[in-house]
């Protein structure tokens, strides 16, 4: 969607998911997208808002569970900065689903 792709992952004190989350931590969840050949940088951000302003690209792009859920200020930003916003068309990973779902696994033995 772009000529340079900059990642932004959440800081591990706003991850909101409960106890004991993220699993990964923050650097960890970094260094393995940083591995990602498509990847050219990775920052450590508050929320995509904090992001957003850093940053300041041209397209914010994030997954395609996100359709409609396009948070008011985000959207706001990114009209008032000219920023397209698009969403992807890969899976959805979520590492909840997965601990979910192997949760129900191990229950059935």
């Amino acid at each position: 969607m772009g000529d340079y792709l900059v990642v932004a992952v959440t800081r591990d004190k706003h991850v909101n998911k409960g106890p004991g989350r993220p699993v990964n931590t923050e650097k960890h969840r970094a260094a393995l997208i940083q591995a990602l050949y498509c990847v050219n940088e990775v920052i450590l951000s508050d929320d995509a808002l904090d992001a957003l302003k850093r940053v300041k690209p041209d397209i914010f792009v994030k997954g395609k569970d996100y359709k409609g859920k396009i948070e008011k200020p985000h959207a706001d930003y990114c009209k008032k900065h000219g920023i397209a916003i698009r969403l992807t068309d890969t899976p959805i990973m979520s590492a909840t689903k997965i601990i979910n779902d192997r949760l129900r696994q191990s229950k059935r033995f």
